[in-house]
């Protein structure tokens, strides 16, 4: 069991779940509206991924473009997956949205959420308290907000 102590107090730690941070996404659908569903975020991973059954709810598996396939090293071994391009939209803590067009994302058949991963993270400043991610905004000032600024821009 992990134990956390500091000037000598001894705090609590907590092992369940409720330490996991997530993200609230929109997806959009072949007729353009968008659906919101919680994302994992995962600073472990170098892609965003989108679940089969998502694409399928959303009926997105039989019209979305396939952009090849990723190969990942996951904790489970090598794994071969398709790619597609999705409309994302991110809605940040300070209520200000962000879209991501024709973004490439994973479609795993093995997991069960989606994953929020280090391509989307880069372009947000997060602050987190006790392990919970208290503030997630668009960052203007970083090198991949200011480059998205400028993709928005042309």
């Amino acid at each position: 069991m992990k134990k956390l102590a500091h000037y000598g107090q001894q705090y609590p730690t907590d092992d369940s779940e409720s330490e996991l941070n997530y993200a609230m996404i929109e997806i959009a659908s072949p007729s353009g509206e968008f659906i919101r569903v919680r994302a994992l975020i995962d600073t472990g991973s170098s892609t965003s991924v989108i679940t089969a059954a998502l694409m399928e709810r959303l009926g997105l598996d039989d019209v979305m473009p396939y952009l090849g396939d990723q190969i990942s090293e996951t904790a489970n071994g090598v794994v071969k997956e398709p790619t597609t391009a999705v409309a994302i939209r991110v809605t940040g803590s300070d209520g200000r949205v962000t879209l991501f067009d024709e973004w490439p994302m994973v479609i795993s058949k093995s997991l069960s959420e989606p994953i929020f991963g280090m391509d989307l993270i880069q372009y947000f400043a997060v602050q987190m308290r006790h392990g919970v991610v208290v503030n997630l905004t668009f960052d203007e000032g970083s090198p991949s907000g200011i480059q998205k600024r400028r993709q928005d821009q042309s």
